[in-house]
């Protein structure tokens, strides 16, 4: 089931309809922005809205495996939430998050943990 869930992540990120899901590096035009990257200990999730709505963050490790799941509400306009990052080990991850309009990804690089 795992293998599955990876593949099912890679195929979003390479077939995914542009007007459905966002992958953006450049932070002035994303919805979705991560910092810092890598982060340490915690990081920040910024994320644009245009509705009052529910969010659903997810996020999975390279080996396809949920490894932290959070839910939200936002305002419209620019919302930010602080993620401790005590559960994951280092390396890389993909966070999704998903609200009844939206669905956007990035990744996420945890440094080593000294």
């Amino acid at each position: 089931m795992k293998h599955f869930l990876a593949l099912a992540i890679l195929a979003l990120v390479f077939s995914c309809n542009k007007d459905h899901v966002e992958f953006c590096e450049d932070s002035e035009q994303c919805n979705l922005v991560v910092s810092p990257l890598p982060f340490d200990e915690s990081f920040e999730i910024s994320l644009h809205s245009n509705v009052k709505d529910t969010v659903h963050f997810k996020i999975f490790d390279m080996k396809g495996s949920l490894v932290l799941e959070y839910k939200d509400r936002t305002l419209v306009g620019r919302n930010v939430y602080s993620m401790e990052s005590d559960s994951l080990s280092t390396g890389i991850y993909i966070l999704l998050c998903s609200s009844s309009t939206d669905t956007l990804y990035t990744r996420l690089l945890r440094n080593s943990i000294d």
